[in-house]
C-alpha cells in the first residue's frame, strides 16, 4: 500500500490509540479538527490492521462522507472495502 507519511500529531494520535487498546480499552474514539487528516490517520491504522490480517470498521454519519472516504482509501491502496 502506498501510504503517505503521517504528521507528528497524527502519529502521536495513533500511538495513543494503540496504547489505550493495549491497556484493554475497546471503545476508543479519535477526534481531530477539520483539515487535520482524520481520513489519512484512519487509513494508516486500517492499513496496519489489514497487514496483520485484522478487520476494521470506519463509521461516518453521512453517505457522502463514506463515499469520500472510500475514494481516499482507494487512492491510498486500501481497496478491500465494503459499504
Amino acid at each position: 500500500m502506498m501510504m503517505a507519511a503521517l504528521r507528528p500529531y497524527q502519529a502521536e494520535a495513533v500511538e495513543r490509540i494503540r496504547a489505550a487498546l493495549r491497556r484493554g480499552r475497546r471503545r476508543v474514539l479519535l477526534t481531530l479538527p477539520t483539515g487535520a487528516g482524520k481520513t489519512l490517520t484512519a487509513a494508516s491504522m486500517i492499513a496496519s490492521a489489514l497487514e496483520r490480517g485484522k478487520r476494521s470498521l470506519f463509521v461516518a454519519h453521512r453517505k457522502e462522507l463514506i463515499d469520500q472516504t472510500v475514494a481516499a482509501f482507494a487512492r491510498l491502496g486500501i481497496t478491500s472495502v465494503g459499504v
